[in-house]
Formats: structure tokens, C-alpha cells, sequence
């Protein structure tokens, strides 16, 4: 009692520890196991409990689990005959199951035990029918449980079950348009689990044909062909349907696929089909093995089936040996030798060693390839787009253990092409010539060459052509026909190795009837103006219509056609027709050919005949004109008739006048009214010239328009055209019109009692530049003016009207850069020119110059056309007459009216009594001067002539007079000019320019320096410009109020800032509107400063510089001051100069 109290405690102490008990039906008894067959749970952990019957055996107890002894640790001894074994966290067994066995001496006991999992919900139920009778529904059953599984198949209401054991799938009746409705259950001995509810329409039913029976794959009827071999098993579906079957082809040897495609069926149900396809590969198949394999979907549309669609299982694979599997010993290259291959495919070539051989290279022509390895025995070059070969062949060399060579040549071409533009005529009635264009060349000769054949359709005979290939490029056949009204359908075809073309045509025999040339046309007789022409037929045409044409040219170029109808006639019988309204003296050329009534073709021309008609009258009168020249004679001219017009050789001409009119004087004068006609330009048009004329007569023959070259040394030949009376302008146009030719045109106008002039003109067809200068000279020098004068240029050397003359003039220095360097023209490029715009003047006075100077005048005439060349004369002015001291009293004189005239009273000025003048200020009137130094400095300037031109002026007068200096109209011609001074920077060189080396104080104080120009009384200030120096002009006393004036820099050092005095005191700015850049002179030197006209200290005054003669060291024109003129407050002058 006390041992079973201790078991029952034990047990009770490790179920409640989660151990589960296997008790078997005899537990307890001697001899037994706790269980039998144990199913357990994956990582659960049960106990078992072996009864021996001997006691002390659960001392020495051994479990083995799986075939291994397990650790003592994991027994537990119950009784000393009573051992328990705990099997923790169990794993996956296999399906079988394991063994567990507990062992004691001889007593031996085991069970087997076998862990898996609870089933979990079916789930993806899919329905899918093969034959559209049965419908196969699968499902899926998620974790697999490793042990027996059964499931049960119920509809929604449960009614109807069905078990199916451990099978996943049901099969049923397929139902079009029933829905179906199922639920799953599944079933262990570890659990239960139930699907959801599934429900399927005919739309998500999936058809599935059944796996395609492939029974063969085999070589087709080329090297290249592959023919595969199925059976379609139409009688499986017991219905029509449509299938597709997807064809897989993979070399066998590298498992790559190198095809897959589709072949349609509509299967026949009523029995099984063999289908076959062939594939055509891009390499022999002797290359390597291929293997196919064939599977099939359904092709039917929506309408008829609107399921899923799916394709069916693979078929098997089967496999066509290529020759690298074979035990040759001989390597071989495909394709063959002598194969014809289509050009622009692309096509593999390989080589296969013998058996134990290795290949080294393989080449096709001179293609660098790459080589793809087929095998351990092949290989293959693959060639995209081949081109077509030459007519030897290509090339293909392979070399095997680097001394044998295998080889193949390879023709590459086209199939035919479509025969293009076939037509098909007869020449005689009797046979029918057929030609056509072959089209594209197939490249292919000899015996691989295309053969034509020639089909008559309706009666199906068949003409071989083959000497047709041999005519390009129009090929030709031959075919007989009966009679000459037939219809007939023929066909050509053309065949090569690479396929065949053919081309139909429908012929009309009576349609396409192309007769021969007319033969041996000759010339019969000639009648003046008609001529008898005759040919023959050169084959028996007798009793055809046909129509000849007869074509005429004569020897100017013109031609004409006639057309007669004629009836053929037997070989060489003549025809004969006349040529009429042909033209006297004139060489015809006449040819012939032939048409059918029924216009099909022309034939050849026949042979070319030349004839000269017979010589007749002119037909038309001479084209005569006059000149009436002096002396009472009169010149006759006509122009020469033309062939045409002469018919014939003229032989003579008779020339005869009478006198018109009741005088019986036979004088012949010129109309009076020419001498009061004036000359009038023509209008040139560049290559003739546009006239107009007014009608003076009502009643007018006409016009004659006359012309020729203007001679200056002898008479010209004259030309004209005569016009309607209706025309009362014209283009006179002419080959002989040359450009820069002067041309006198008159225009006459035909009276009853003569021809009388209209109107004259004079003019080129297009002016050019004249080609000569005028001959230029010096008439007469003074010493500020010289009178030019010139001859005409000659008439053919005018080229044009002369518009006029322009004048350039500059001074000639001594060491200047300025100056025309001995035997070289002046320059004009730079000097705006004095225009002279009278034609007829022939001198002109240049005024303004500077007495004792050197000046170089050039003359250019100029037309429209251009400006001529220039011809230069150098001339120098005599001294001035007046002495240096007459020179400077009247300087005084006029410096004294300028700088100083009557000071105004202040008590009289309008400014000071102005309310407005210094407004909040003592108004105080009075001015009282106070004793100051000058700050104030006015000099004067000449007014620019001569060489400072701004712009071009035009000359109406032969003489321009420009007032010297000394003249009084300098008094007329004042303006003053505002210039602030500056400070020079001091030279450090330490040379002292010797102008300042008199000056009687170094003393320089600040002043203000207002340079005075001459002005005319005319004159009109100018809108100044930017770079311009502001002019204001004054009338008496007034003080300046000016400010300073920036003026551009010039940034190029210049020779004549080089010669300017380097002056170390006061330098006002320089008057740079003084300097025209453009006249000729040497431009503004770089610095602003004119130079120091005096110190502050001075009350003297410096006369230009152009007073003191040609000693001055700086040039003229530049507005400087001399300073040793100005020391200790007095002028000086070289005695020899008083």
C-alpha cells in the first residue's frame, strides 16, 4: 500500500510540473510500456514509464531514443522494477517516427513516437478543368503537420460532405454557370481546423489543357531545318477548342535556349492528331545536339470562356544528336560546301572535330568573329546580316590540331525579285517579244543563276527561257502566236535556289503592234519649194494601216512634222509622198518612222536625208537708215538680210533715190530744227538705256532710234532700231554696249516727207570713275592765296559725266611725317576736300595761306561712278610785304579794342539797378575800382582757315578769299573763349626751357586767361560738342565767369608734344577746337597747355607766333606763346626784323 500511495504521489507531482503521461491499456503489469505509437506535439515534453519485471531493474535501466542513450539525468526511478523516462521539448520526427526503448538485461520494451502539428485552415482554393467535363478543386493546407491529415468537404448548408482522407484535392462535375460553394475541414490527432466559407463563379475557374504527348524530333529537309512531332489529343477534351503550343528549343550541351514560339491548332475532338512544325535554324543542326519540349494554353477568347487561362505542364524533353556526339574521327564544316545562302540574315557556321581533337581556328572570310563554343568538340561563328558573296563564293576555313584543315565555300545571294515593268510587243504579227526587268541582282551565278520561264496561262504551255538571264538589263522571251487579233495571258516567272517570283500580263496582240523603221528613204525630185521623198517596208506588211510621220529640219534649227496614212505592202515596194511649203535655198534633213493605227510604239527613225532646196527672190526689203552729213551728202545704211530672208546668195545691191516734192532743187539738208535741239542725258540701265519721246504727228510711220560711240578723233558707226508709231518709249539694248562709254542717241520720227529728229541724247549705260586726273598748274601765287587751273580730261577718258572737282591741299614740312616723300602723291586719305560742284570750272583760288610756305594741291574729278586718280603740284607762297613793325602796330591796335575798351560808368549799368542783383545786400550803386593785380588775360586768336575743315564745303565760286590777319575784317570776327588755367608739373630733368630764362620775376600768382577768336559778324555760335571748348560771345567790357573745362585725354604721345616747350610756371589750357584732324596738320599735342603768354607781372602782350617768322621752333598752327617776348614788362624785337 505504501508503494502505490508513493507512485500516485510522483505522477500527480510531474503532470503538475507540464510533463505529459502515456499510460498504455496494461500499465502497471510486469513486462509492458506506459504507451504504444506515441503522437506528440512538436516542443512538448512527455514522460514514459517502463514496467519490468524483475526487481531492481530501475537501477541499471538504459533509454535509447532514436537510436542514442539518453543521459541518466532525464530517469526517474518509481519502484526498483518501475523506471520513467522525461522526453523534453521534442523536435520534428519523420514521418515514420522514432523508437524509444528502455532495456534491463534481457528484459527489453519500446514504443514508438512520432511529434507533428495541429492542422491549420485550408485556405486558396482553386478550381481548375483540363476538358471542360470535370473540375479538379485543390487547396492549400499551409504548415505541413508530419503526420496523417484527413479532410472532409462540405457545401455551406452542410448536407453534403465528402471525405477525401489525406488527399487536398476533390474532383466534381463541372457545371457551366452554377456557382460553386465549399468549406474544408481538416483533421489530426493534435487538432481540428475548419476553412472559411469559398465560393467560385465560372470566372475564376482555371483551364489547364492537359500536357502535350511529344513523340519526336528529327531532321527536316535541309541541314537547317528542325521538324518536331506531337500529338494534339483532341479526343481528351470531347469538345472543339482552340490551342496554342508554346515550342522550347535549348542547345542540349550549354542549356541555352536558342528559340521558343507559338504554334496555333484548332483541335479536332473526334480524333488525335499528329501535328508537326518545323524550325529553321541559324546553324546546321550536325553542329550540336538540340532538345525540345512542347506545352499548351488555351487560345479561346473571353466571349466563349471567361475563366483564367493557363498553361498546361511541360511536356518531356526530347533530343536530336548533332555530330559531336558521334564517333567520327574526320572534322567537318557547316553548312556543306556549295550551299546558297540568302544574303541580310543572320546565319552561324560551326566546325566539329573528330572525336579526341581540338579546334584551333575558325575563320569565315576575312570577318574577325568571335567564336562560340558549342561543345567540347564544336564551335561556331555566328555573322550578323551577311552580305552577298562574290561570284567565287565565300570562304569558311577551320584548323584542327593546328595541321588539319577543313573548309567550305558558301554562295550568298537573293531569291529573285518580282519580274518589274513586263510588256510585250510584236514587230511582225507572228511572234510576241516580251521583256522585263529582273529587278534586284541576286548575286548568284552559273548554275546557282535564276531561269525564266514564259506561262500561257489559257492554254498552259510553258516556254523555258533560259538565254533570257543572259540579256541585262532587260531580259527577253519569245512566244509564238497564231494570228494577228489574238488575246493572250501570260506569265513569267524566275526561280533560283533561294525561291522563285513570278509577274502576269493580259496582251492585246492588235494593241502592242511596234512596226520596223521605214527603209531606204531617199530623195526623188526637187520643184522649187516641195520635194518627192520614197522608202520601202522592210518586212511584208501587207494590208496594215500604218501612219508615218516625216519630220523636217532645216539648217537654223526649226523643224517640222507630217504625219500620212499608209497601206503596207509586201518587202521593198516603195512609198511616195511630197514635202510642200519648204523654203527656197534652204538644207532640209528629213527622216521617217512608223506607228500603228493603234497607237502602241514609234519605230526607229530611218536613216537621215540632207537635201538643198533651189535658190528664190529675197523675201523681204532691206532695213535701210541715213545719216545726213555735211557737204549736202547723205550716208546710206542697211543691215544684212538673213538667210532666211535672202533665199539665196545676194549678188548685188542697187541703190536709187528720187527727189520728193514740186522743187526741182536736189539738195538734201538737214531739218532745221536739229540745230536747236538741245543734248539730253540718257538714262543708262547697265546694260543699254530706257528712252521715252513725245509724239509731234498725229499721223506717224513710225521711229527709228539711233546710236553710236562718242569719238573724239574720228566718226563712229552707227547702229539703230526702228519702232511702231504706236511705241513711244523703249529699252535700247545692244551686245557692242561697253560701261564707261559715252553714247549719243537720237530719236527720228517718220513723216510722210521724211524722217526728222525728235530728240538727242548723250549718256553711258553705267558711269565709272574717270581714269585720268585733270592736268593741273599754278596760274598765279600770292603770299596767302594761289589761283589754280586745269585742262579737260579726254572724252574716253571721262567714263562718265563729270560732276565736278575736289581740291586737297596741305603744307610741306621739313622733317615731318606729314609731308609727300619725294616722287609719292599726297595723301588724301586724311584731308576733307573744297568741292567744287561746276563741271565747267577750270580754275580756283585757294586763299588763307601763310606767306613763305610750301604747299602740295591736289585735283581729283569726280562722275558718278567714282573719284578719278590725283594729279599733285607743289607750290610756295612769296614773303608778306609788310614789316614785322606794321605787322605789330596793327596787332596793338587790335589787341587795344578787344582786351580794353571804355569801362562803362557803373551808375548807368542796367545790372546794378536790377531789383533782383544781390537781393538782401547794401544796394549800393556805386563801383568804386580799386588798384589790383590783372587776374584776367585775353589774347587773340585768328579764326581757323584753310587746313581746319570740319566738314566738306562746296565751292560755287572759282575763287574762295579767305581775309588775312591783318585785314580789317578781323575787327568783325571777335567771340572770346573761356579757358581755365593750370598748374604744369614741374620737370625734374633739371633742364630750363630758355623762354623762361628772361623773365623778370619768379613770382607767379593765379590769373585767369580768356583767349579771343575772330568771328565774321555772321557768325552763329555752334550747339557745342562734348569735346568741343564752350564759346560765349561778348560785347565790351565783361568779366569772365567760366569754369573749367575737362577735356579728353589723348593717350598717344605725339611729335609734337615732343617739340613743345617744357615750361615749369603757369600754362593756361590749350584752345583745342584751334586743331581739325583732318586738315592735313599734325594733330593737338597731349598737354592742355598753350604756354605762359605772360607773368603775372607782364602788361605786354604776345602776337601770334606766325609773326615771328620760320625761326620759331615750334610748328604752325599750334596755339603757343613765345615767353621771351614778355620780360621786364616790355616787347622786344630782333633789330633785323625792324
Amino acid at each position: 500500500m505504501n508503494l502505490r500511495v508513493l507512485f500516485g504521489f510522483v505522477l500527480l507531482a510531474l503532470q503538475s510540473s507540464g510533463f505529459h503521461m502515456a499510460v498504455a491499456q496494461n500499465a502497471g503489469q510486469c513486462g509492458s510500456i506506459s504507451t504504444k505509437n506515441l503522437v506528440a506535439r512538436v516542443n512538448f515534453s512527455y514522460n514514459i514509464t517502463c514496467y519490468f519485471c524483475e526487481f531492481g531493474a530501475a537501477d541499471q535501466v538504459e533509454w535509447k531514443y532514436a537510436g542514442n542513450l539518453l543521459p541518466s539525468s532525464y530517469y526517474t526511478k518509481i519502484t526498483s522494477n518501475v523506471s520513467m523516462v522525461s522526453l523534453n521539448n521534442l523536435g520534428l520526427t519523420s514521418q515514420q517516427g522514432e523508437n524509444l526503448t528502455c532495456t534491463f538485461k534481457t528484459e527489453s520494451y519500446s514504443t514508438s513516437v512520432k511529434t507533428g502539428y495541429p492542422p491549420e485552415a485550408p485556405r486558396d482554393l482553386e478550381c481548375v478543368t483540363q476538358n471542360f467535363g470535370k473540375l479538379k478543386c485543390s487547396w492549400r493546407t499551409g504548415r505541413d503537420t508530419n503526420i496523417e491529415t484527413n479532410y472532409t468537404v462540405c457545401s455551406w448548408l452542410g448536407d453534403t460532405c465528402t471525405e477525401v482522407g489525406a488527399k487536398t484535392f476533390i474532383e466534381r462535375d463541372f457545371v457551366a454557370f452554377q456557382d460553386l460553394q465549399l468549406q474544408i475541414t481538416a483533421t489530426n490527432e493534435l487538432g481540428k481546423q475548419t476553412s472559411e466559407k469559398f465560393r467560385k463563379v465560372e470566372s475564376d475557374i482555371v483551364f489547364q489543357p492537359y500536357t502535350p504527348e511529344l513523340l519526336r524530333v528529327f531532321k527536316g529537309l535541309t541541314d537547317f531545318q528542325l521538324t518536331v512531332e506531337w500529338n494534339e489529343g483532341g479526343t481528351k477534351y470531347g469538345v472543339g477548342l482552340k490551342l496554342i503550343f508554346e515550342i522550347q528549343i535549348i542547345h542540349t550541351h550549354t542549356m541555352r535556349e536558342v528559340w521558343r514560339g507559338n504554334y496555333s491548332s484548332a483541335l479536332d475532338f473526334s480524333r488525335d492528331r499528329i501535328l508537326q512544325f518545323n524550325w529553321t535554324s541559324d546553324m546546321p543542326l550536325q553542329c550540336t545536339a538540340h532538345s525540345v519540349r512542347i506545352r499548351a494554353i488555351s487560345g479561346e477568347s473571353e466571349v466563349l470562356f471567361s475563366g483564367v487561362k493557363a498553361w498546361s505542364d511541360w511536356s518531356l524533353v526530347l533530343t536530336l544528336e548533332g555530330l559531336d556526339t558521334f564517333n567520327q574521327t574526320k572534322g567537318q564544316v557547316y553548312p556543306v560546301d556549295g550551299t546558297v545562302l540568302k544574303a541580310g540574315s543572320s546565319l552561324t557556321f560551326c566546325c566539329v572535330a573528330g572525336q579526341g581533337k581540338k579546334i584551333d581556328e575558325f575563320l569565315f572570310s576575312d570577318l574577325n568573329a568571335s567564336v562560340i563554343e558549342l561543345s567540347d568538340r564544336s564551335q561556331a561563328v555566328k555573322v550578323q546580316n551577311v552580305t552577298p558573296s562574290i561570284e567565287s563564293g565565300t570562304n569558311v576555313l577551320c584548323i584542327i590540331n593546328k595541321k588539319e584543315y577543313e573548309g567550305a565555300v558558301i554562295f550568298i545571294g537573293y531569291p529573285p525579285d518580282l519580274p518589274r515593268n513586263l510588256s510585250c510587243e510584236t514587230r511582225d504579227l507572228k511572234t510576241l517579244n516580251c521583256t522585263w526587268e529582273p529587278g534586284r541582282s541576286t548575286s548568284l551565278v552559273s548554275k546557282r543563276r535564276t531561269i525564266y520561264t514564259l506561262i500561257d496561262r489559257s492554254s498552259e504551255i510553258t516556254l523555258p527561257c533560259e538565254e533570257a538571264s543572259k540579256i541585262y538589263p532587260s531580259y527577253w522571251c519569245s512566244f509564238p502566236i497564231s494570228n494577228g487579233n489574238g488575246v493572250y495571258n501570260l506569265s513569267v516567272r524566275g526561280k533560283n535556289p533561294l525561291g522563285e517570283a513570278q509577274s502576269h500580263i493580259t496582251v492585246d496582240v492588235t494593241r502592242v503592234f511596234h512596226p520596223y523603221a521605214p527603209h531606204q528613204l531617199s530623195e526623188e525630185a526637187k520643184i522649187l519649194r516641195s520635194i518627192n521623198v520614197s522608202w520601202s517596208d522592210p518586212v511584208d506588211y501587207t494590208g496594215i494601216s500604218l501612219l508615218c510621220e516625216m519630220d523636217i529640219r532645216d539648217h537654223l534649227g526649226s523643224n517640222m512634222s507630217y504625219n500620212y496614212s499608209v497601206l503596207g505592202g509586201p518587202v521593198d515596194a516603195r512609198h511616195i509622198v511630197t514635202l510642200d511649203n519648204l523654203r527656197p535655198n534652204t538644207r532640209y534633213s528629213i527622216q521617217a518612222r512608223y506607228s500603228a493605227q493603234h497607237f502602241w510604239k514609234w519605230s526607229k527613225w530611218s536613216n537621215l536625208r540632207n537635201f538643198l532646196t533651189e535658190q528664190a527672190a529675197p523675201s523681204t526689203s532691206l532695213n535701210v537708215w541715213r545719216k545726213i552729213m555735211p557737204n549736202r551728202t547723205v550716208m546710206i545704211y542697211w543691215k544684212p538680210l538673213s538667210d532666211a530672208e535672202a533665199n539665196g546668195q545676194v549678188l548685188s545691191y542697187n541703190i536709187t533715190w528720187m527727189k520728193i516734192g514740186s522743187n526741182s532743187s536736189t539738195t538734201v539738208e538737214r531739218s532745221t530744227s536739229d540745230e536747236h535741239l538741245g543734248d539730253f542725258k540718257a538714262v543708262g540701265v547697265g546694260d543699254g538705256f530706257h528712252l521715252t519721246w513725245l509724239r509731234h504727228q498725229v499721223e506717224s510711220c513710225g521711229y527709228t532710234v539711233e546710236w553710236c560711240e562718242v569719238l573724239s578723233n574720228s566718226e563712229c558707226n552707227i547702229s539703230w532700231q526702228k519702232f511702231p508709231s504706236n511705241v513711244t518709249s523703249a529699252i535700247i539694248k545692244s551686245d557692242d554696249f561697253q560701261v564707261g562709254v559715252r553714247y549719243m542717241l537720237e530719236v527720228h520720227e517718220c513723216r510722210d516727207d521724211g524722217d526728222y529728229l525728235l530728240k538727242r541724247l548723250v549718256g553711258y549705260t553705267r558711269e565709272l570713275a574717270p581714269a585720268e586726273a585733270p592736268n593741273l598748274d599754278i596760274e598765279e601765287t600770292t603770299s596767302d592765296s594761289v589761283l589754280i587751273k586745269w585742262l579737260d580730261i579726254p572724252m574716253d577718258k571721262q567714263q562718265g559725266f563729270i560732276q565736278g572737282f575736289k581740291v586737297y591741299y596741305s603744307k610741306l614740312y621739313n622733317n615731318s611725317a606729314f609731308k609727300p616723300m619725294g616722287g609719292q602723291k599726297l595723301k588724301t586719305d586724311n584731308l576733307l576736300p573744297k568741292i567744287i560742284n561746276d563741271s565747267n570750272a577750270r580754275t580756283f583760288k585757294i586763299g588763307g595761306l601763310e606767306p613763305g610756305t610750301t604747299y602740295t594741291v591736289a585735283l581729283r574729278a569726280y562722275t558718278r561712278g567714282g573719284d578719278s586718280p590725283s594729279r599733285d603740284v607743289t607750290v610756295t607762297t612769296p614773303n608778306s610785304r609788310k614789316s614785322n613793325h606794321e605787322e605789330f602796330s596793327s596787332r596793338v591796335s587790335q589787341i587795344k579794342e578787344t582786351f580794353y575798351p571804355d569801362i562803362p560808368d557803373p551808375n548807368n549799368s542796367k545790372v546794378l539797378q536790377d531789383g533782383t542783383f544781390l537781393q538782401g545786400v547794401n544796394s549800393c550803386k556805386t563801383l568804386e575800382p580799386k588798384d589790383c593785380t590783372p587776374n584776367e588775360v585775353q589774347v587773340v586768336e585768328e579764326k581757323q582757315i584753310g587746313f581746319d575743315v570740319e566738314k566738306e564745303v562746296e565751292v560755287a565760286d572759282e575763287t574762295e578769299v579767305v581775309p588775312e590777319d591783318i585785314s580789317d575784317t578781323e575787327n568783325q570776327n571777335q567771340g572770346v573763349l573761356s579757358y581755365s588755367p593750370r598748374s604744369a608739373p614741374v620737370e625734374n630733368s633739371g633742364k630750363i626751357n630758355p623762354a623762361f630764362e628772361a623773365m623778370a620775376s619768379p613770382s607767379i600768382y593765379p590769373s585767369e586767361v580768356t583767349y579771343t577768336s575772330i568771328r565774321g559778324p555772321g557768325y552763329q555760335q555752334q550747339e557745342a560738342r562734348d569735346d568741343e571748348v564752350e564759346v560765349i560771345v561778348k560785347s565790351g567790357y565783361q568779366p569772365q565767369i567760366h569754369g573749367a573745362i575737362d577735356l579728353p585725354p589723348i593717350r598717344e604721345q605725339t611729335e609734337v608734344q615732343e617739340l613743345m616747350p617744357r615750361v615749369n610756371g603757369y600754362q593756361p589750357q590749350a584752345h583745342r577746337q584751334s586743331w581739325s584732324q583732318d586738315s592735313g596738320e599734325f594733330p593737338p599735342p597731349e598737354t592742355d597747355s598753350i604756354g605762359s603768354p605772360t607773368s603775372i607781372n607782364s602788361q605786354a602782350f604776345l602776337i601770334p607766333e606766325r609773326m615771328l617768322g620760320e625761326d620759331h621752333s615750334l610748328r604752325p598752327g599750334v596755339k603757343t606763346w613765345s615767353l621771351p617776348f614778355f620780360q621786364n614788362s616790355r616787347m622786344t624785337f630782333d633789330s633785323n626784323d625792324s
